[in-house]
Order: C-alpha cells, then structure tokens, then sequence
C-alpha cells in the first residue's frame, strides 16, 4: 500500500468516526405505567392516550396483559393521561410533565 492510500484509508476512517459521533441529540421523553383495578388486580387491552397539553398532539397505545403500557418519542412538555376500556369507567390524570 502506498504513502497516499495509507493516508486515504486513514482520512476515511478519521471521517467516519467524526460523522458518527456527530448524530443530532433530540430530546425525548416517554411516560410509562400500570393500569390496577381497586384490587391492584392488572388490567389488559386498556386504551392510554396522552394529549400535550400545549399542542393537542395525541400519542396513543393499549397495555399488555399485564396490565403496562409506555408511550415513547414525547416532545418535553406537560400531559393529560386518559385510560378507558368499556365496562370501566375512565381515569384521567393532568398535568404530567
């Protein structure tokens, strides 16, 4: 190998690893938890929305079968939380942040 495909292979990687480290950060947040009846028995197939309080943006999932749920990929901001499944009667926590 010469003297410039050295310093090529070199530059190349130098790059590489520059390029790589410099990925945006972008701030995320996610609100996890557990849906429980009075029991503390989990409740499955529960439907969590959670509304920005700013910008109405709604992110939504469903717990598992054990009853837990996480909503990644939130904007920083505060929340209102609602869990509804029918036969019970809504839940609604505010101002999450």
């Amino acid at each position: 190998m010469t003297a410039f495909q050295t310093r090529a292979l070199l530059s190349a990687i130098i790059l590489a690893v520059i390029s790589s480290t410099c990925i945006a950060q972008v701030e995320q947040g996610s609100i996890t938890g557990a849906i429980l009846d009075q029991t503390r028995a989990s409740i499955p197939k529960v439907t969590v929305t959670a509304t920005n309080v700013a910008t109405q943006v709604v992110a939504k999932t469903e717990t598992n079968d054990d009853g837990y749920y996480k909503i990644p990929y939130l904007t920083p901001g505060r929340y209102a939380i609602t869990a509804e499944k029918t036969g019970f009667a809504p839940a609604r926590v505010t101002d999450i942040t």
